[in-house]
């Protein structure tokens, strides 16, 4: 798989954090996360954000703005007529349904673009191991685990970090806005309401959804959460202690005595 990478923006954390519950289908990948070093990268389609990785896509510009996407889309498509051709057809497609300005072709697109984007895979972990929300939400009432992986190791390195914003993003396609910048507004920006999260992102763009293999040396350690059910604690470390030759530390998250928060004890 193709994995989109880039520049940690604030720098790359030491630990990277992955909620899971520990209940049907997705209790299963957490135990071949841990037997198999494999991660499952999520489609879009799944995410309970409606707006996830849904940029509002745009385009608005001028006649001349449009002829220089129409010539650059014909040479991405390997289109080989010399460029007065090409000119002269994308002069002649304005006004048209070729136009991306008229309206039924815009929506078209949008829903083209966001069809393309739910079979994108993302795996999301966060900066934080004991956030109230996320054990509730991620770890199914705090009765699930929080994996631990080494933000420094080979797979972790390129994960980005998550942008919040008010405003939900805006791709225009003829603004000539660089891979990057569209990568960014399409699959790293998300509602403020969520930066509670604090999350990073690995992407794959080429394949998709899937599992992904991964160094075992990245996962460094699991963390029980405070409603665990004790045959599920057993099946994870005996997941970890059969599979893994060098050490997992484990941890268990508990309801602090006086204040609203988890604290997290290594056993």
């Amino acid at each position: 798989m193709e994995i989109i990478e880039g520049e940690a923006k604030g720098g790359m954390p030491n630990r990277l954090y992955k909620y899971r519950p520990l209940n049907g289908e997705q209790g299963e990948r957490v135990v071949k996360t841990i037997i198999d070093s494999q991660i499952y990268l999520s489609s879009p389609s799944a995410f309970n954000d409606i707006f996830d990785c849904r940029p509002v896509f745009s385009c608005s510009g001028t006649d001349e703005e449009f002829v220089r996407l129409y010539v650059q889309l014909c040479r991405d498509r390997n289109r080989t007529e010399p460029i007065e051709e090409l000119l002269i057809e994308a002069w002649a497609a304005i006004g048209t349904l070729r136009d991306p300005r008229n309206r039924k072709t815009s929506v078209e697109i949008q829903r083209g673009m966001a069809t393309r984007l739910q079979k994108s895979g993302v795996y999301s972990m966060s900066e934080k191991r004991d956030d109230l929300l996320m054990w509730a939400h991620y770890a199914n009432n705090h009765s699930g685990v929080c994996l631990e992986f080494d933000g420094r190791s080979e797979l972790m390195r390129v994960a980005l970090r998550v942008i919040y914003s008010d405003h939900r993003p805006v791709i225009n396609r003829l603004a000539n806005e660089v891979t990057q910048t569209m990568m960014e507004k399409a699959l790293l920006t998300k509602s403020s309401h969520w930066s509670y999260e604090r999350e990073w992102r690995l992407i794959h763009v080429a394949d998709g959804f899937g599992f992904v293999d991964y160094d075992p040396a990245a996962l460094t350690g699991v963390i029980f959460g405070a409603e665990i059910r004790p045959t599920d604690e057993e099946l994870i470390r005996d997941a970890v202690i059969r599979s893994r030759s060098r050490g997992v530390k484990f941890y268990r998250a508990t309801a602090d005595d006086d204040h609203f928060k988890v604290n997290v004890k290594e056993l």
